[in-house]
């Protein structure tokens, strides 16, 4: 029986270690928590921006107000990926042995 081959991760995780009461570890969970908070909240004008979309009715001023409350929150959830991979590269990098 052939070795299962394991599935690649492209977005790493934030690594905590449970019980630890180091500071660092407490404020990248806080972080990652927030960005998930935050993420939700764009999430949320996402749909309401496709909710003003379709009840603009054809009204060019409706219609440009839920176009770019779309385009924030595309922007937001852009934002807060990068955010998100700047905290994982930050991490790994402070977990190093280059930084002691």
């Amino acid at each position: 029986m052939a070795t299962p081959v394991p599935v690649p991760t492209f977005v790493p995780q934030i690594k905590t270690t449970t019980g630890s009461g180091d500071l660092i570890t407490v404020v990248y969970g806080l972080i990652g928590y927030a960005l998930l908070f935050i993420g939700a909240i764009a999430l949320g004008f996402a749909i309401y921006g496709g909710f003003l979309f379709i009840t603009s009715g054809g009204d060019s001023e409706k219609t440009t107000k839920a176009r770019n409350t779309l385009l924030y929150s595309v922007i937001g959830v852009i934002v807060i990926a990068l955010s998100y991979v700047i905290l994982v590269w930050a991490q790994s990098f402070a977990n190093s042995n280059v930084v002691k």
